[in-house]
């Protein structure tokens, strides 16, 4: 049983990495933040070297046992790693050609990239009005924390749902298609799937029990199920790449 609701996303993410990277490999995590998902890897097994530009954010990935730094990417230096991930960090950064080429650089010979991200674009009216209905339903709204900067409060507070939504991914944040065509000028792609994300806004503004957790596992599975009949967008998004020596990142 997750103890905490991240502990929910951060078991999905796991299962991710683990699906590709075997135990004992090295991984290099670009946007580590408080490092939930780099200290599971190392309890799993994993090598884990794990960097975000953010410092309070790496601060708290050290108090988990992280090998954490503060870092802005690409402005990275280090030996190659097994793989290299982005786990929801890639839509952030920019420029977006050099951020892969750089992963590129440090993944080893037959190593891989791995990326988790959201294709927030593809969130349509039926998406947002869906959790914009789990937030206000009993067992969320009975457990609601506050947290304003929280996105799942502005849409609760907003008159125009839809706008909020926009109005909060309105930041040169990059889309799925263009962080897509970014990988693949660099890697060979892989396996690509869509997957639930919506449940992770739920997060921040629920309180750290297994309670919630329980709350959060339930919200996921129906976003996964709804998702597969067509009532509503999955917009999480996860892709693997590995390199290829014949393209040449000079050109």
């Amino acid at each position: 049983m997750a103890a905490a609701p991240i502990d929910v996303a951060t078991q999905a993410t796991i299962a991710f990495i683990a699906q590709h990277v075997p135990a004992g490999g090295s991984l290099l995590e670009v946007g580590c933040g408080s490092g939930h998902v780099a200290q599971q890897l190392l309890a799993t097994g994993y090598r884990v070297t794990a960097i975000d530009s953010d410092a309070q954010a790496v601060a708290q990935a050290r108090n988990r046992g992280v090998d954490a730094r503060v870092v802005s990417w690409p402005n990275f230096a280090r030996e190659a790693f097994d793989a290299v991930l982005f786990t929801r960090s890639l839509h952030h950064i920019g420029p977006l050609d050099a951020a892969i080429r750089k992963a590129c650089e440090l993944v080893k010979p037959g190593g891989m990239l791995l990326v988790e991200d959201f294709a927030f674009e593809d969130a349509g009216a039926a998406t947002i009005a869906w959790l914009l209905g789990i937030l206000r339903s009993p067992r969320v709204r009975a457990r609601l924390v506050a947290a304003p900067d929280a996105l799942a409060s502005e849409l609760l507070a907003a008159s125009d749902p839809i706008s909020a939504w926009r109005h909060s991914h309105d930041h040169d944040l990059h889309t799925q298609a263009s962080m897509r065509h970014a990988i693949e000028r660099a890697f060979v792609p892989g396996a690509e799937v869509r997957t639930p994300y919506l449940y992770r806004y739920l997060i921040p503004v629920l309180p750290e029990t297994p309670e919630a957790a329980n709350v959060i596992e339930a919200v996921l599975e129906e976003e996964a199920s709804r998702g597969i009949r067509g009532e509503i967008g999955l917009i999480g998004w996860r892709m693997v790449a590995q390199v290829d020596p014949a393209i040449d990142l000079s050109a």
